[in-house]
């Protein structure tokens, strides 16, 4: 999203979309834990600009596009989370994931290609880190 005029930006009167989707309680139909009112909360601002950058938007997004864009990331792994870890407690493993994503074909390909170059990766640098 490339940034607006200035102008365009300071109707007050408009509800920002980022305070809209913080009142979302569900994620593709399954209930999401309400990630602001967290004490601890992880942010992605400071990469979101160059992979934002990366798919064709403006080198420097406003303030408003990095906060609705880390709004939604959060919410789609605290989502992706819950929906691997079910009912029962403990660490998401990499099954789990897989197993939520096995009927989406775009992601499992997605998912399987970049676990098949980070082992290529892995084992390119294992000779390396012998010595």
């Amino acid at each position: 999203v490339a940034p607006h005029s200035k102008s365009t930006m300071e109707d007050k009167t408009a509800k920002p979309v980022a305070e809209e989707l913080r009142e979302v309680k569900r994620v593709n139909g399954v209930p999401v834990v309400d990630t602001v009112a967290k004490k601890r909360k992880v942010s992605f601002k400071k990469d979101l600009p160059m992979m934002m950058h990366g798919f064709g938007d403006h080198i420097n997004p406003y303030d408003e596009t990095l906060e609705l864009v880390d709004d939604i990331v959060r919410e789609f792994i605290v989502g992706m989370t819950q929906k691997a870890l079910g009912k029962r407690r403990g660490a998401v493993t990499l099954t789990d994931l897989m197993f939520v994503i096995r009927k989406d074909k775009k992601k499992y390909t997605r998912a399987k290609e970049l676990l098949r170059i980070m082992n290529t990766i892995k084992e390119a640098k294992s000779p390396y880190e012998k010595e």
